[in-house]
């Protein structure tokens, strides 16, 4: 299954491992300095270790597929939500560099084990929310991967809103107070 990878954190977030760096590359050049029998390795493996777990802590992500939306990351929240018929990805641009995607449908089934079936079944609910990293670039790659050209792609950017109906979705864009928002509705499974 090909799928398109939106990336949730800024690189810059990674600026917060160069005080661990630092103190590794100190601890490496005094450790033959220091008398004793374990020298400073104790303090250079917390340092890797350090190091490792901020590095996978803050790597996350989102996923998006014909078949699924996923967030994936050691540390992320794991949502995943199945795209067939009748869903609804919503795209939302968001100010400071900030995508939201969401996903919307109707449950089969109720989602908890309370909620009678009627009352499930009376409209969309919202099935996947998460945000990411990215802007109109991001937007364009999810566009690209659904088969829009990258041509087509600069004149929905630009245009003040816009709708048209392609082989298995209807795309439609709106600008909102929120942003600009890309709504992919899904007519067949893909």
């Amino acid at each position: 299954m090909k799928s398109i990878y939106l990336f949730g954190t800024k690189p810059l977030m990674y600026l917060c491992e160069l005080p661990v760096l630092f103190l590794l590359g100190v601890s490496i050049y005094f450790n033959d300095k220091v008398e004793g029998t374990l020298g400073l390795y104790p303090l250079i493996f917390v340092c890797i270790g350090a190091i490792i777990f901020m590095f996978l802590f803050l790597f996350r992500g989102i996923s998006v597929s014909t078949e699924e939306v996923r967030s994936f990351g050691p540390y992320s929240s794991k949502d995943t939500a199945i795209i067939n018929k009748d869903k609804l990805l919503v795209l939302t641009v968001r100010p400071k560099g900030k995508l939201r995607v969401e996903l919307y449908g109707s449950a089969d089934k109720p989602v908890f084990d309370w909620l009678r079936e009627e009352d499930a079944s009376k409209g969309e609910i919202n099935l996947y929310r998460d945000t990411t990293v990215g802007g109109v670039k991001a937007v364009g790659r999810v566009l690209n991967y659904f088969g829009i050209s990258p041509e087509e792609c600069s004149e929905i950017h630009s245009a003040e809103s816009y709708s048209r109906e392609y082989d298995f979705f209807v795309l439609t864009k709106d600008t909102t107070e929120q942003g600009a928002c890309y709504c992919l509705r899904f007519t067949e499974t893909v």
